[in-house]
């Protein structure tokens, strides 16, 4: 199942496989340096908790790959065995073999665990194999056996009801359910299915794009899908060139593969992160803890990474526009500075539509943060609201027959009556009128869509408004 020939034949994968593993059991690992036959030493530190005091013990780690040959490692292989052990001043010697020891070298560790009073492990290539298919450190086998891990399958680890670990086709990732306490099979066969999505990328040797976790909502057929958009070698300054290495078609299929989408009546909502990463640091895992352990809390409530991150905004990559605040707010604001510059009216108050801010709302949090956070007008997530006086009705019905309006883009002009307790219906407010502006949704894939569209329409109105002949002068 697991075909150790996969690794390089220097040594150098499994000296750095056994490393994690053992850095996975929080045991504190480095390396010494060449050992006593030329090779390069680990060294382990263990806590160990005796009756009276807490200690730590030493462990020299040597680590042996003969699984092209197949042959066991002999007595010759590891030369100096107890003198190795002085030399880092050890109490311990770990062999970590990709086959197994000859009888002749079991015999003379056994002899010098004996007579030397040191202590003696051996794990040789089935209890490697055990320890690689432990949930913590399956994510190894996708780095440094990636064929193997392709054959693998399927393999879920329950945390608790509701809440997995799993691994297929090298992609290590969360799984959890909203209401379900059982994995369904329905559930992983779409989740096979963006993951032979992401396969088909074909991307080139600088990207890589991972699934971390996927939350479903059982309720409304919805999907939370989180993304990592990996960039290899890459100068964060050069964001607005993450793509400038695809092709015309992978850069198409990336962006609907990141892009919120519905897909055979379910919504898949994308909760995506760029991560600029050096694949070359011996640090480096594409699938490394840190992806996954700040952000478990949010795998498992099915909420958005946020700020936890180092987050980039990709608007470069699912839009060409840049989501900044002159993106957001520019064209509201000329609007309203077009509406206030009309001498027969004045803009009492004025709100933009908050389409950014309706993926803070989630059935697992309280609403009190987003709505304080956000300073949101409730009223207008989708509209954006003017609040004007104006005396000359005449005037302002002239003014509203002129600014455009389609089935897809309209306004709605009211008037606004206010009424007070115990006052009842104040006339002095009689001049006040609303001006709903909105656009319709249907067919708009996300908010950045959604801005674009509103701004486009709030352009035309102000090109309208400056073209009023009441425009002061």
């Amino acid at each position: 199942m697991l075909d150790f020939t996969e690794l390089s034949r220097d040594g150098t994968d499994l000296e750095l496989m056994t490393r994690e593993i053992l850095e996975n059991k929080d045991l504190e690992v480095y390396w010494s340096g060449k050992g006593t036959d030329n090779g390069r030493d680990l060294i382990c530190i263990e806590n160990t908790v005796g009756t009276i005091k807490v200690g730590k013990k030493r462990w020299v780690v040597q680590c042996k790959d003969y699984a092209v040959s197949n042959k066991a490692v002999g007595v010759k292989d590891l030369d100096d065995i107890s003198g190795c052990v002085d030399m880092h001043n050890a109490e311990g010697y770990l062999l970590v073999c990709t086959t197994f020891p000859s009888s002749s070298l079991v015999d003379r560790l056994e002899k010098i665990e004996e007579t030397k009073k040191i202590s003696i492990a051996i794990w040789d290539s089935e209890h490697l194999k055990k320890e690689l298919l432990k949930p913590n450190n399956l994510h190894l086998i996708n780095s440094f056996m990636p064929k193997s891990a392709k054959k693998l399958g399927w393999r879920i680890n329950g945390i608790e009801p509701g809440f997995w670990y799993a691994t297929f086709e090298g992609h290590s990732f969360y799984i959890s359910s909203r209401l379900s306490a059982n994995v369904d099979p329905p559930l992983l066969t779409n989740i096979e299915d963006r993951i032979n999505e992401i396969e088909a990328l074909s991307l080139s040797e600088n990207y890589s794009v991972r699934i971390r976790a996927i939350h479903f909502d059982g309720k409304h057929s919805n999907y939370l899908l989180y993304l990592d958009l990996l960039v290899f070698n890459r100068d964060r300054s050069l964001q607005e060139e993450v793509l400038s290495n695809l092709t015309f078609e992978q850069s198409k299929k990336l962006k609907e593969i990141i892009s919120d989408r519905n897909i055979d009546g379910a919504w898949y909502d994308i909760d995506l992160n760029l991560s600029f990463s050096n694949a070359g640091n011996d640090h480096f895992d594409i699938d490394h803890q840190d992806f996954y352990r700040p952000f478990l809390s949010d795998f498992q409530l099915g909420a958005k990474r946020e700020e936890k991150r180092n987050r980039y905004l990709l608007t470069d990559i699912k839009d060409t526009s840049i989501q900044t605040e002159d993106f957001v707010m520019g064209s509201f604001d000329n609007m309203v500075k077009m509406f206030k510059s009309l001498n027969y009216l004045s803009v009492v108050n004025s709100f933009n539509c908050r389409v950014e801010s309706v993926s803070k709302f989630t059935d697992t949090f309280d609403w009190k943060s987003p709505i304080f956070g956000a300073e949101l007008y409730l009223k207008n997530f989708f509209d954006v609201i003017l609040i004007l006086e104006c005396p000359d009705f005449e005037k302002l019905k002239e003014l509203v027959s002129i600014l455009p309006q389609s089935i897809s883009r309209n306004f709605e002009l009211t008037k606004k009556l206010v009424v007070l307790p115990d006052e009842g219906l104040c006339d002095d407010e009689e001049d006040l009128y609303i001006i709903s502006i909105n656009i319709h949704g249907g067919g708009i894939k996300n908010e950045i869509a959604f801005r674009k569209e509103m701004n486009s329409y709030l352009d035309s109105m102000s090109t309208d408004i400056a073209k009023c002949r009441f425009l002061a002068t």
